[in-house]
């Protein structure tokens, strides 16, 4: 259990640090979301624990689309994007190059 901790502290700090590597100029910041991942799955496996209720349960996946609410906080989303350049479009300006 204090091995796993260690790890996972170490996983945290290496993902923070590959988070602000973009500001010393390195384009290393996408490795981030990967270490992360990995780590889920190394962590889970550690635990021996099942992927129920982790989001990767795909029965658990159909019985969620059944709920009709869940559509709205999918394309919400998608709508404040198109909102977002709407006003983007009256307010600021063009730029001519």
């Amino acid at each position: 259990m204090q091995n796993i901790r260690k790890v996972s502290l170490i996983a945290i700090i290496l993902m923070a640090s590959l988070s602000f590597s973009n500001l010393l100029g390195l384009k290393i910041a996408g490795l981030a979301v990967v270490v992360g991942v990995v780590f889920f799955f190394i962590h889970k496996s550690s635990e021996k624990q099942h992927y129920e209720g982790s989001g990767l349960d795909i029965g658990a996946i159909r019985i969620n689309f059944k709920d009709r609410s869940i559509l709205f906080w999918m394309t919400l989303p998608i709508i404040m994007d198109a909102v977002a350049i709407g006003i983007s479009k009256l307010l600021l300006p063009e730029c001519d190059a």
